[in-house]
């Protein structure tokens, strides 16, 4: 597999016309990630080999418009989660020291949802380069990426629930279940690509606009 692949990630969000609600707040963008082996513009022959979820938290505009930002993050359970550790919603500004990290309280936020990769494609460093792509896209539009650093083989399930072929394929009860060795694998993973651990919780944040050795060395070209 070593020369034979060709990354492609393919972006897309849906939007829609009608009430500004506060859901109209959020981009929400599905990215899948494919191994173009032949290079081909025909796409119908791309195998899929990962998934990723992204949310962009339109701060400046709920600011401008004067929503209420609790509202806006509570359109889920995750985002909800995220906002009550790192915004004051009081205030509709981030705590410390993110606030310090940004220009203002408008400033838009990129939150990495979650990133899967098919187990073939694992350890081979796609994943650290995925996320510089991710960013490298969005950078002009946020002052600031959180992604919250969680082994996936932790999450809760239904053992009663059928799993998808996805879910299948993904193999997720092969994986290490050490929880504490989990949690330390995966934070020393973010850090390595150039993240800082938020406080002592599992989130972790990265400012697009501040020089990250660690980041610029991911070299996605290669």
């Amino acid at each position: 597999m070593e020369n034979d692949y060709c990354i492609e990630l393919d972006y897309s969000f849906k939007s829609a016309l009608g009430d500004i609600e506060s859901y109209r707040y959020i981009n929400e963008y599905k990215v899948n990630i494919y191994n173009n082996e032949d290079g081909l513009e025909d796409s119908r022959n791309r195998e899929l080999i990962g998934k990723a979820r992204l949310s962009l938290v339109l701060l400046s505009l709920v600011i401008n418009n004067q929503m209420d930002t609790y509202e806006v993050f509570d359109n889920s359970q995750f985002l909800m989660d995220l906002g009550e550790t790192i915004f004051d919603f009081e205030t509709d500004d981030f705590r410390e020291p993110l606030i310090d990290e940004v220009c203002a309280s408008s400033s838009n936020l990129l939150v990495i949802d979650r990133l899967e990769l098919l187990p073939a494609w694992r350890k081979k460093g796609f994943g650290k380069k995925i996320i510089k792509d991710i960013i490298w896209r969005f950078s002009g539009c946020c002052d600031l990426v959180v992604l919250k650093a969680f082994p996936l083989q932790k999450e809760a399930t239904n053992p009663d629930k059928e799993k998808s072929e996805w879910q299948k394929k993904m193999e997720m009860t092969n994986l290490p279940k050490d929880g504490e060795l989990s949690f330390y694998k995966v934070y020393a993973y973010y850090q390595n690509l150039g993240f800082e651990q938020y406080e002592e919780t599992d989130y972790f944040y990265f400012n697009p606009a501040k020089l990250n050795e660690k980041f610029d060395a991911i070299d996605i070209e290669e």
